[in-house]
């Protein structure tokens, strides 16, 4: 996943990959299982690192993690749980 070259660009990640896998190229972070507070945080910044070419990155939500993604700012961003630029679909 960390060489461009590489023509790998699907991974399942579970327990400790998901808070210490790092690679800035990944767009799309898809959540089937619960999680709150600092591994939630820690998820979805794995689809938000700066990488040459990308915007932005995608959360898919499968288990309705978003509830949780409120309180985890409150804790960890200061954003009083307002959200900031979120955007929920569906």
């Amino acid at each position: 996943m960390k060489n461009p070259d590489d023509p790998l660009r699907l991974v399942f990640v579970c327990a400790m990959w998901i808070t210490g896998f790092d690679v800035p190229s990944i767009g799309t972070v898809y959540i089937n299982k619960p999680m709150k507070n600092h591994t939630l945080m820690q998820t979805i910044a794995r689809a938000n690192r700066r990488a040459e070419g990308k915007t932005a990155g995608v959360i898919v939500d499968y288990v309705g993690v978003f509830r949780s993604l409120e309180r985890a700012l409150a804790i960890y961003a200061g954003s009083g749980g307002a959200g900031g630029d979120i955007q929920a679909a569906g």
